[in-house]
Parts: structure tokens; C-alpha cells; sequence
């Protein structure tokens, strides 16, 4: 199987064509660290940082000492750190009583999710996050299973370097500790998992104040604090609105394996069939209330962008091509459709396993890991601002929880459905592959145009190339601005999509789109 995983990315890697030295999203700030350790030797996070960052930086420099600084050499850290947690994803899938077909489906379930797949290509937290903290439960479920020591200890560096990449790790932690209490009864040593990422969290502020704490590094529990602050009443109308956004994004996204494991029909354990129509009332509700709200796939945006995989913040940006409407609606009815079998699925199976704990506690235990980590993890989400990356620990959590509730641990994945499921999987891929292809093939011209601008002599300052650009020179500069990042209203030269009036023309780079299949262009104009 693991030779089926890296033919995928491998494939997917060609096709998409990753070259070009230049930033993605927000990880110019994350790569400037890098750059900062291996240049100067000293560790500095950039004022727009609010992650701890910690072992993904190591990470990174380690992929470019080789031949120097490079986000080519960032790029395929992640592209290593995304093939290893799909590996870790089959090898869980497998801990949790899948064959060897329903572990291969749950592993390409990940890679091919969009979301999953286009952070894969830059130097993101999220998936160095995620293949940590799934390497860890790999280990945690051993542990669980086997009761070896050495397994416990493995799981809890990994558990605890993932909380040092993104603070929500303390959520794994905090399911880690509930599961080994419910398996083993060993207080200390599950308190000892959440324990160890609040002390390494806390030591590692410490060790920031010596040198440089970011401005924005307490930016989203500040956020929170802000959210929590406007009373009970706007806290539930927020909670109910992320809940609905997260169950659609998982519906959608986990549908490949929802068909192939036979859940749609009541594979597994057995719901009631009020709580089926119960839970397709609520569909039915949703999907209107969605529709008389004018909403629809993608609901919040970020990474998937209708065509666009990952932000493409510069002028012009809202020009670019859109899928007709019908095509997101469908993918709207298929996700709430599908959010609806995996709720009843998870729900009622959730509380059998629970009842049935003296008979199965190993199998208890895994289901308690999945629901607490992920009710932790999820909690700050419903309470604030919610972007579509998020979704990826709670897609991985619902994964394994049905997988771990099937009825039968030697239930094989029924061959006719699992062709099925493969079918929706690789239109997911093709989707994945060309929407970033595009992306790519969009910032090489961008970044042409741009370096062809200040090797002129156009100062950094008076060039607007959007976000990554405009955020990848001020950082070089050492003074991020964080009013300029996105637009800078008084620039003289002009990165665009589009031309705009006031402008000239300087010059024009073509590029090739495949979605759809088109000749497009980036304009350098100049203020008239």
C-alpha cells in the first residue's frame, strides 16, 4: 500500500508542476524563520507569525541545508511531511480494524481532499501539524493496544511537537489522556500528555520573550477572548452557524469514503430510524435555509476558492473563472446529504461503543480518543472564525471514528462500492491537480512581473504585487506593515489580473490555465 500512496503523489506532484521560487499563502512569514536560522543562526519569528512554529522550522532548514535557502526546498518538506502522514493515515486506518482496501481508501480519502492536497505545496503549518499529530496517535494507539512503553513515549514527543507546530495540538493531547484513562486507568500517565504540551508551550514563550515574541503570536486566543466577550446569545448563533459549515466540509470531503465503506446504507452499526429521519429533517432545513441565503460550496473560503485552490489576494483576483453555479449547488447537496449519514452514523454508533465499553474497552478507548480530541479541537472553531484548513484534524478524527465503529474489525470494503468510491476519489485528485496547477502557474508570472519591476529599479515599497508579494518583501526588509500587505493604495507600479483605469500597461505575462483550458494574463501596469 505504501507504494499505491507514493505513486499518488508522485503523479500528482509531475502533473501539478510545483516549480518557482516564491511563497504561498502565508508561509513567506514561516519562511523567513527558516531563512533567519540558517543565514544568521539565531531563531526570530516574523510580527505576522502566531504559530509556535517551533519543529516545523527545524524541518524546513534541515530540507534546504543541502543547497541553501529555497521555497523549493521549504515546498518539499511539506510535499515529504504530507506523503508520510497518508502513510500514518493507512497505518491508523489499519490500528482501528480496517483491511487492507478500507485502509487504502481512508488514506487516499486525505490526500485527494482538496484542502489536504494544496497545503501540501507550501510551508504551511497545517499538515506538518497533521502528519505529527497522526504519527503520534499511530503510536498512541499501540500503546493502547500493546501497552509498550516505548510506544507511549513516542507518542508523546510526537503529540507534543505537534502542539509546538500549532497550538491546538492540546487538543490530541487532551484526547490522548481521556483515552488512556478509559483503556488503562493510569491517571499519571494520562495526565502526563496534556501536562507535557502546556509546559512546552509555556517554556517556549519563555524562551521567545529573550529574543522576539511576534505581535500577532497571541492574536487568536485575543480573537477568541473577543467572541467570547458579546454574551451567550451570540456565541450560539456563531457555534450553530461553524457547526453547520464544518459538517457540510466534512460531508463533502469524506464522501468518497462514505461510499466505499457502505455507510450510506446503514453499514456498521445499526441507527434508529428516527434519529435517520431526525438527522434528514435537519438536512432538509439546512439546505433550504442555505438556499434562501444564497450559500453554497465553498462556504468559508481560504484554500478553496470556487476554481482557485489557495489565496489569490491581488488586484484583479475577483475576475477570475468561476464554475457555473449548478456545479457548486450539487457539491452543496452532495455534502449536506453526505453530512447526514456520517452524523447519524458517528451518533449512534458513538453511543453503542460507549455502552458496550466493558466488553470492547480497547475499541472504547479509540472512539473516546477520536470524540474528545476533536470536540477540544473544534470548541475555539465554533466560538470564532472558521477557514476551511481547519476542517483537516476533525475530517481525520470522523475518518477513523467510523472506521472504528464498523461492526465487524475483518469487514472488507465491498469491491463494486469501493470502485465507486475510487471514481469520486480520483475526480477529487483531478480537481486537486488542476486548480493548483493553475495556481502555480499564476504566481510564476506573477513573480516574473514583479521581479522584473524592481530588477529596474523599482523600489520594494512602491511595488503592489499582492499579499505573498507584498508580505515576502516587507519581511526581507525586516519591517512588516500588516495595513500594507494586502493592497498598498499609494504604489506606483501594479501587479493585476486585469487593467485597470489610471494605469498603462508596462507589460504583459501569459500563462496557461487548464481550468478552464485558457491563455491568461498578468499586467505590470505603471500609474499614469
Amino acid at each position: 500500500m505504501a507504494i499505491a500512496i507514493s505513486i499518488f503523489w508522485i503523479t500528482a506532484t509531475l502533473l501539478v508542476g510545483p516549480s518557482g521560487d516564491f511563497p504561498l499563502g502565508d508561509d513567506w512569514s514561516y519562511a523567513m524563520a527558516v531563512r533567519t536560522l540558517l543565514d544568521e543562526h539565531r531563531w526570530q519569528l516574523t510580527d505576522f507569525t502566531s504559530m509556535p512554529l517551533g519543529p516545523q522550522v527545524i524541518w524546513g532548514a534541515l530540507f534546504c541545508l543541502p543547497g541553501g535557502f529555497s521555497f523549493g526546498a521549504l515546498r518539499l518538506s511539506t510535499l515529504v511531511a504530507a506523503w508520510l502522514g497518508t502513510l500514518g493515515t493507512y497505518s491508523l486506518a489499519r490500528a482501528c480494524g480496517a483491511d487492507e482496501r478500507l485502509g487504502l481508501l481512508s488514506a487516499l480519502t486525505l490526500a485527494s481532499t482538496p484542502i489536504y492536497f494544496a497545503l501540501s505545496y507550501t510551508f504551511m503549518t497545517d499538515v506538518p501539524f497533521l502528519a505529527l499529530a497522526i504519527w503520534g496517535l499511530v503510536f498512541l494507539v499501540r500503546y493502547l493496544r500493546d501497552e509498550r512503553t516505548g510506544d507511549a513515549v513516542r507518542a508523546l514527543i510526537l503529540i507534543t511537537a505537534a502542539t509546538l507546530v500549532r497550538q491546538l495540538g492540546l487538543a490530541v493531547g487532551t484526547g490522548a489522556a481521556a483515552a488512556i484513562w478509559l483503556r488503562r486507568g493510569r491517571r499519571l500517565t494520562a495526565v502526563v500528555f496534556p501536562a507535557a504540551g502546556v509546559a512546552a508551550l509555556v517554556g517556549y514563550h519563555r524562551l521567545l520573550t529573550l529574543t522576539h515574541v511576534p505581535a500577532m503570536y497571541s492574536f487568536q486566543t485575543e480573537q477568541l477572548l473577543r467572541f467570547v466577550a458579546e454574551g451567550p446569545m451570540a456565541m450560539t448563533i456563531r457555534a450553530v452557524k461553524r457547526l453547520g459549515q464544518l459538517l457540510v466540509y466534512l460531508g463533502t470531503f469524506l464522501l468518497p469514503f462514505l461510499i466505499g465503506a457502505e455507510l450510506f446504507k446503514g453499514g456498521g452499526p445499526p441507527a434508529r430510524r428516527s434519529a435517520r429521519r431526525l438527522a434528514f429533517v435537519g438536512v432538509a432545513i439546512a439546505g433550504a435555509a442555505l438556499s434562501a441565503a444564497g450559500l453554497q460550496m465553498p462556504l468559508s473560503g481560504n484554500i478553496l476558492n470556487d476554481l482557485t485552490l489557495l489565496p489569490i489576494i491581488l488586484a484583479g483576483a475577483s475576475n477570475r473563472p468561476r464554475a457555473p453555479w449548478w456545479v457548486w449547488t450539487l457539491v452543496t447537496a452532495a455534502g449536506l446529504v453526505s453530512a447526514a449519514a456520517l452524523s447519524v452514523f458517528v451518533t449512534t454508533g458513538f453511543f453503542r461503543t460507549w455502552r458496550e465499553r466493558a466488553i470492547d474497552r480497547y475499541r472504547s478507548s479509540l472512539v473516546v480518543l477520536l470524540a474528545v480530541s476533536a470536540a477540544v479541537y473544534a470548541a475555539p472553531i465554533l466560538l470564532s472564525s472558521l477557514y476551511d484548513r481547519y476542517v483537516l484534524y476533525l475530517l481525520l478524527a470522523a475518518l477513523l471514528a467510523c472506521v472504528t465503529m464498523l461492526t465487524r474489525g475483518d469487514q472488507r470494503a465491498p469491491a463494486p462500492r469501493l470502485a465507486i468510491a475510487l471514481v469520486v476519489i480520483a475526480l477529487l485528485a483531478t480537481f486537486s491537480v488542476a486548480a493548483l496547477h493553475d495556481t502555480f502557474a499564476l504566481n510564476r508570472a506573477r513573480w516574473t512581473a514583479a521581479r522584473a519591476t524592481l530588477e529596474a529599479g523599482t523600489l520594494p515599497d512602491a511595488l503592489d504585487g499582492g499579499f505573498e508579494v507584498n508580505g515576502w518583501l516587507a519581511a526581507t526588509s525586516g519591517a512588516v506593515d500588516a495595513d500594507r500587505l494586502t493592497t498598498k493604495p499609494d504604489a506606483a507600479i501594479l501587479i493585476s489580473l486585469v487593467p485597470f483605469a489610471g494605469y498603462r500597461i508596462v507589460h504583459q505575462y501569459s500563462f496557461r490555465r487548464w481550468l478552464p483550458y485558457e491563455i491568461a494574463t498578468v499586467y505590470l501596469l505603471a500609474r499614469q
